[in-house]
């Protein structure tokens, strides 16, 4: 019957992606889909463009860092809609040098720029035997070499091992043959080599210079190109049809600060692209990290450096509905809650990003403080946003205990921890409790949602060392020990520098008031494993 004759036409097994000489092919191709149409398919959302309109370098010349406000023109999509505390993920490009170097080390490959697609040897059953098929490979998008290297696939992550195994059937020296298959066989090696060095694909070719590629090995094998994502520094009321965020610039150098410069692979695209590019987009909503709804309720915000970043959607949110609404009243309380900024950065005349903007709000009245550590300033003694925080215990205690109001915070995970740690002090001291007591009452502060936290996994330009380890392996320990019942089902499998990828996998379903996110450059981290590699 029909069903029979389906059952019988349908694979022989499950599709099998393994490279091989022979299973794949490239062959000529017509047309190529637009970008956001191909990202759409490969990612399995809606991907739509935005123009960049404008960048504004936020640091000093003499700064030695780079941080950049970009504005992203929406062209009025509802899709991309979104309120103060979301997320925008931003498919990124590759570096044009590294496509380059790539492309000189491929074999047997058709010109950079013919339109391809890439094709998979299958083995089909029907009523009257098997046979063979050629068909498309749904993982990479009818395109060019050069585009497929560009804007689908991962070139600045470490080879897997079993990439390594595969890349050792391409050395045409057995001596090169020889070292990539020992890092193949032996994990202690690969683990050791992959830390030290941190190597992107050209680096590795340029290690072994024997390699000599089949196309279909690293198009079909290599790992998709993934958003990144950043917090939204803007108010769709103050800037509508437009998203800005703001971005920690990643250049750093290897093996300690002695290696090959490595660049974040979105944060220096948006940094060098030409005004008017079309960058890739999706809004990803974050409702445990957005105002509360009751604005009469005081607001506190630590965010030093690029954690600054939300908040800044948050005092345009506040000013223009200071400026088009009446005084809001909930209850007996009236007037507009308090609004508290904690900021920090090295120094005040070189890293002070939004430093006019503060100043303004502050004189406004939106802001009813902004309270600023310097750890870096000529003549003074180092200050972080925990020393504030303890300078102006008894003003956070009555905004947080006593009048209800939350506290978000925003920033490296090393500082998220000593925040929370000191707002425990603060709560044990003005609260009159014991430790035991405190923690309870941070609990339920995070149960009622009061308590938002979006961390950075890994700070910029951590290098790929045993510290890199240990903050990573500290992250997923205060992840863990801070709010155990608030898993979610998006799992990373690595925490890079500053630029994280994400991967989905079956969990159970998030608590329903989760108020606690950790994120790189604005991506949330929930779940990592020991052997980390950084993404660039």
């Amino acid at each position: 019957d029909d069903s029979s004759i389906s059952e019988a036409t349908s694979s022989l097994s499950k599709t099998d992606f393994t490279w091989s000489p022979g299973k794949f092919r490239l062959t000529p191709a017509d047309k190529e889909p637009k970008i956001t149409e191909a990202l759409s398919k490969v990612h399995n959302k809606t991907v739509l463009p935005c123009k960049l309109i404008e960048r504004t370098q936020l640091q000093s010349q003499n700064s030695s860092r780079q941080t950049i406000l970009i504005k992203l023109d929406t062209y009025g999509a509802s899709e991309l809609a979104y309120v103060p505390g979301d997320h925008v993920a931003i498919f990124p490009k590759n570096s044009p040098d590294m496509v380059e170097s790539i492309l000189a080390r491929l074999h047997n490959a058709p010109p950079a720029d013919q339109i391809i697609k890439t094709e998979i040897l299958q083995e089909k059953s029907t009523p009257l035997g098997s046979s063979k098929i050629w068909e498309q490979v749904e993982k990479i998008p009818i395109c060019s070499l050069r585009t497929a290297f560009s804007r689908y696939l991962d070139i600045t992550t470490p080879p897997s091992i079993n990439m390594l195994k595969q890349l050792a059937s391409q050395a045409t020296w057995e001596s090169d043959k020889d070292r990539l298959e020992n890092l193949a066989n032996d994990i202690h090696a690969y683990e050791d080599w992959k830390h030290e060095r941190n190597p992107n694909l050209v680096e590795v070719f340029e290690e072994f210079p024997s390699l000599r590629v089949n196309p279909t090995l690293l198009m079909t094998q290599l790992p998709l190109l993934q958003q990144r994502f950043y917090s939204i520094s803007s108010s769709p009321k103050a800037y509508p049809g437009e998203i800005h965020a703001t971005v920690a610039v990643v250049k750093y150098n290897t093996m300690g600060g002695v290696g090959p410069v490595h660049e974040g692979v979105c944060s220096s695209w948006l940094n060098k692209c030409d005004i008017g590019e079309t960058i890739p987009c999706v809004v990803r909503m974050a409702p445990s990290f957005h105002l509360p709804d009751d604005s009469t309720l005081p607001v506190v915000m630590v965010g030093p450096g690029t954690g600054i970043a939300p908040f800044r959607s948050f005092w345009q949110q506040r000013k223009i509905e200071r400026e088009m609404l009446p005084p809001p009243t909930h209850g007996e309380k009236q007037g507009w809650g308090e609004m508290s900024l904690y900021f920090g950065c090295r120094q005040s005349t070189v890293d002070h990003i939004y430093e006019s903007e503060l100043n303004a709000c502050a004189k406004e009245g939106v802001l009813s403080q902004v309270n600023v550590a310097l750890s870096r300033e000529p003549g003074k003694k180092k200050e972080y946003v925990q020393d504030l925080l303890k300078k102006n215990s008894q003003q956070i205690f009555e905004s947080i205990m006593k009048k209800g109001g939350h506290f978000f915070v925003c920033g490296d995970v090393g500082m998220a921890s000593d925040v929370t740690t000191t707002l425990s002090k603060i709560i044990q001291e003005h609260g009159k409790m014991t430790s035991e007591q405190a923690q309870s009452y941070l609990l339920k502060l995070r149960e009622s949602n009061r308590f938002h936290e979006d961390i950075f996994g890994v700070t910029v330009k951590a290098e790929v060392t045993d510290k890199a380890r240990d903050q990573a392996k500290k992250a997923w320990k205060y992840i863990n020990s801070t709010n155990k019942s608030t898993r979610t089902d998006e799992v990373v499998t690595r925490i890079p520098s500053a630029e994280i990828l994400i991967q989905n996998r079956k969990r159970r379903p998030p608590s329903r008031n989760r108020s606690h996110n950790v994120y790189s450059e604005g991506v949330p981290l929930y779940d990592s494993s020991d052997s980390l590699s950084p993404e660039h």
